[in-house]
């Protein structure tokens, strides 16, 4: 979960950024557009889509098997795999891609 927080935190960070430097904003408003440094336990989603959206993600991500990523890498290895690798894209040439992001959103 601490992931995901992140994330939130660098999509935050990144709008105000963009915001501070737009060519739309005035020079009286932008040099009073400040970004300060702040630790991820200061941010608390409110209801709206933005929690939704990460309640949503973590449901998914729990939802996962990670036998089942492990799976061709198990049987690259030599080793028996502990479950059934996940089909699409794990069964085919791209087996491995979408470890990738489970493990980016953990």
């Amino acid at each position: 979960m601490s992931r995901i927080l992140y994330i939130v935190y660098i999509l935050i960070l990144t709008l105000l950024v963009f915001s501070c430097n737009s060519d739309s904003i005035d020079n009286s408003i932008q040099s009073t557009c400040k970004v300060m440094p702040f630790e991820l336990k200061d941010i608390k989603l409110l209801d709206g889509p933005f929690k939704h959206a990460t309640e949503l993600n973590i449901e998914s991500l729990q939802n996962y098997e990670p036998d089942r990523f492990l799976s061709k890498f198990r049987i690259t290895a030599g080793l028996k795999p502990k479950a059934e690798s996940y089909g699409g894209w794990e069964a085919e040439t791209l087996a491995g891609h979408s470890l990738g992001h489970y493990l980016s959103g953990c």
